[in-house]
């Protein structure tokens, strides 16, 4: 259970991490990104508007300011961070073509490029470019930057993002694991210490229940029927079945039990007979549906209680006169035992606390010789069956179902 726990906090915490990580990185990239357009969008207006006023902005010397890093925007600038312009007629026709990076980018790559995003948004990119469109006077210009080498160079700095950033990532995992362990290993030696106690403490009470029993029999062999006496022994009895109770369920958690392949449709049978009388006589009428040759990996002394507690429990608490219903079916390779009986409406979270230990819906019946201890047991023999076990309320009736792992055999 802990061994699971700390894998649960240990992939949480991984969780948490890897989306910060992510999120941060991807924050930072789009935020550059953004800004980097916008720079470069400023950058082509201004050409634009020193072309118009000026014509060829190199010509006249009107560049814009130099590109972001230092970079600079003039003709001996390399070819990537280049500013390239197309001046079209109304006809679609290239009448000027400013091209200071050939011959890396021919005049006919420009022209095509200018085609292209003529019918475009004023402001946008194509590959590597980054164009600004506007008109006047009938004549379209575009501009153009060659934002190659930006682009090279944040996937670079990207690509070892990930790379350095991924290996902090796995040392983090390794130190996440660490510390889940150191906070895990208080919690799992305290509950070793709990049922050492609830052991010790266990076989140590049987003596002295047992030393009352004995003498409380003697006494009334002595004295006859006594009320008294017939109170002690009652009250024994429950200390009794408490006991055997905790020692149940202190033993079913600190070991394994040793599980082989079982028919749960004759177990199922032959625990619910005794019942048949009992619920008879409380007027309730058993049904039963019980799919045969279904089989299991499981304990079969475990899961004959497992059935015995469900059976006790729905006898014990229906509403007189009512059915109660035994189904065990196969459904996606897997074993479904089903008890159902009538009984008062319960919440979604009376249903789920019905597992809990000493837990009771009623907390007005007190003195039935229960404590509230046997659907912890069951729940128990579940997780050690490695199935899972739950309650539902609806339509006046409550419905446990005991799932159990597909078997393999």
């Amino acid at each position: 259970m802990y061994r699971k726990l700390r894998i649960r906090m240990a992939l949480s915490s991984f969780a948490v991490l890897l989306l910060l990580f992510l999120g941060t990185i991807g924050v930072v990239y789009l935020t550059s990104y953004q800004e980097t357009l916008r720079a470069d969008r400023e950058m082509l207006l201004l050409y634009a508007r020193a072309y118009w006023e000026n014509g060829n902005p190199e010509e006249a010397g009107q560049l814009p300011p130099p590109l972001p890093g230092g970079m600079s925007a003039g003709p001996a600038a390399p070819a990537g961070g280049q500013f390239y312009s197309v001046e079209l007629d109304r006809d679609g026709t290239a009448v000027s073509v400013n091209n200071p990076g050939a011959p890396t980018v021919s005049e006919d790559d420009l022209k095509a490029l200018a085609a292209r995003v003529a019918g475009k948004g004023q402001d946008g990119t194509d590959g590597p470019w980054v164009y600004h469109r506007e008109e006047n006077g009938g004549h379209t210009l575009v501009t153009l930057l060659d934002n190659t080498l930006v682009s090279e160079s944040s996937v670079r700095l990207f690509t070892n993002t990930l790379r350095y950033g991924g290996l902090m990532v796995i040392l983090l995992c390794a130190v996440i694991w660490f510390t889940s362990g150191l906070l895990v290993r208080p919690l799992e030696q305290n509950e070793q210490e709990q049922r050492r106690f609830l052991s010790d403490a266990g076989h140590e009470l049987k003596t002295p229940v047992s030393v009352i029993a004995t003498n409380a029999e003697l006494l009334r062999r002595e004295i006859g029927e006594n009320r008294w006496l017939t109170n002690i022994l009652a009250e024994n009895g429950r200390s009794g079945e408490l006991i055997q109770s905790l020692l149940t369920l202190t033993r079913l958690q600190e070991k394994e039990s040793k599980q082989e392949r079982i028919c749960l449709s004759r177990i199922v049978e032959s625990v619910i007979l005794p019942f048949e009388g009992v619920a008879f006589e409380k007027g309730h009428v058993l049904l039963t549906e019980i799919r045969p040759e279904t089989r299991v990996l499981g304990n079969e002394q475990q899961l004959s209680s497992l059935i015995s507690i469900l059976m006790d429990n729905v006898v014990r608490y229906s509403t007189e006169g009512t059915e109660i219903r035994v189904r065990l079916t196969e459904e996606n390779h897997r074993a479904m035992l089903r008890v159902q009986n009538q009984c008062p409406e319960m919440s979604g979270e009376q249903c789920r606390r019905l597992f809990d230990r000493f837990y009771r819906a009623d907390p007005s019946r007190t003195g039935e010789g229960h404590y509230g201890l046997g659907l912890s047991i069951a729940r128990r023999i579940m997780e050690t069956h490695r199935g899972e076990i739950h309650a539902e309320w609806q339509g006046g009736q409550i419905t446990f179902t005991a799932v159990f792992p597909p078997d393999k055999a």
